[in-house]
C-alpha cells in the first residue's frame, strides 16, 4: 500500500507548493502555524541515511529555495526547520518540516512532553562528558 506522502502529487496537487527533481515542498495538514510545509523525497524512504547523494542536494536546495518564498510571503526575517528521526516520525516517509517566522521552540517541544528542565543549561563539563559519550 502506497503511503500518504507518496500519494500528495497525484491525490492532493492544490497542497504542493513548490517542487524539483527529486523533492516536493507540500502544506502540512496540521500546521503548527501559517505557512508550515513539509518536504520530502519523491521516493519512498524512510531515514535521512537513505537518501542518494543528488536527493539530499535536491531536498536542501528546495528548503532553502522555499524558506526565501516564506519569508517574503510572511514578511519574516528567520524560519524553523527540523527532522523527526525514528519512532517519533508520525509517518514512515523521510519529511523535513519548515515554518516561517519564529516559533518558540520550548513552546513547540512541549507538544512532545518535552520539560523546561531538559532545556537548562549544561555546564562545558557536562557537554564535554556528553560529547565523549556520543563519540
Amino acid at each position: 500500500m502506497e503511503c500518504d506522502f507518496c500519494k500528495i502529487e497525484k491525490i492532493e496537487k492544490e497542497l504542493v507548493v513548490d517542487y524539483n527533481k527529486t523533492c516536493i515542498a507540500f502544506m502540512c495538514i496540521e500546521p503548527l502555524k501559517e505557512g508550515h510545509l513539509l518536504i520530502i523525497p519523491r521516493r519512498h524512504v524512510k531515514e535521512i541515511d537513505e537518501l542518494t547523494k543528488e536527493e539530499v542536494y535536491d531536498l536542501t536546495g528546495l528548503i532553502a529555495k522555499v524558506d526565501k518564498t516564506l519569508q517574503k510571503t510572511y514578511n519574516v526575517t528567520t524560519s524553523l526547520s527540523y527532522i523527526k528521526h525514528g519512532t517519533a516520525k508520525s509517518k514512515e516517509h523521510f519529511h523535513v518540516h519548515l515554518i516561517p517566522g519564529f516559533v518558540p521552540i520550548r513552546q513547540a517541544l512541549a507538544a512532545y512532553n518535552f520539560s523546561a528542565k531538559e532545556r537548562d543549561r549544561r555546564s562545558l563539563e557536562e557537554l564535554a562528558a556528553v560529547a565523549n559519550k556520543i563519540k
